[in-house]
C-alpha cells in the first residue's frame, strides 16, 4: 500500500517583520469594552490623525487586538507622543 501523498499548500506565506520594524514603525493595542469593528476605528484615527502624512495599516489580530504600522518611525512618533 502506497502512503498517503499530501498537496503543499500553493499560497505563498506573507511578509515577515523583524522585531526591530515592529519597535520602531508599529503600535499594538485593544479596545477595552465592546469590540468596534475595524472600519469605524480605521475612519476615527484617519479624522484624529491628519497629520500623519504617509500610508498607515491596520491588521487585526486576535482578541480584538490591533497592530497599526506606520510607514515612517517619523509618523508612529507623531501619534504616539
Amino acid at each position: 500500500m502506497a502512503p498517503p501523498s499530501y498537496e503543499q499548500d500553493s499560497t505563498e506565506p506573507g511578509p515577515t517583520i523583524s522585531i526591530e520594524e515592529l519597535l520602531a514603525c508599529c503600535l499594538l493595542g485593544r479596545i477595552w469594552g465592546e469590540p468596534i469593528p475595524l472600519p469605524a476605528i480605521i475612519h476615527q484615527t484617519r479624522n484624529e490623525w491628519k497629520f500623519v502624512k504617509r500610508h498607515i495599516e491596520y491588521v487585526e489580530m486576535d482578541n480584538h487586538w490591533i497592530l497599526i504600522r506606520f510607514a515612517t518611525t517619523q509618523d508612529k512618533m507623531l501619534v504616539f507622543l
